[in-house]
């Protein structure tokens, strides 16, 4: 069993480097938010917080229409 570390590794690896060598993880994959109509970010980020025991928010910057 593959440990949470490297699931994320994993997942990242096959997201952005090669899909056919390393394993899928849909838990961690790496997702597009593009702010349209179904999805939006202040969407993801509310179902992320409702769902997880913890978090950290790391801002570089942050727009007032994100926060709508």
């Amino acid at each position: 069993m593959q440990s949470t570390n490297q699931k994320i590794k994993n997942a990242i690896l096959n997201s952005f480097l090669d899909k056919n060598t390393f394993e899928q993880n849909d838990e961690y994959a790496a997702k597009l938010i593009a702010n349209a109509k179904d999805e939006t970010m202040y969407n993801r980020i509310l179902d992320e917080v409702q769902h997880c025991k913890s978090f950290t928010f790391a801002v570089a910057f942050i727009e007032s229409g994100i926060l709508n």
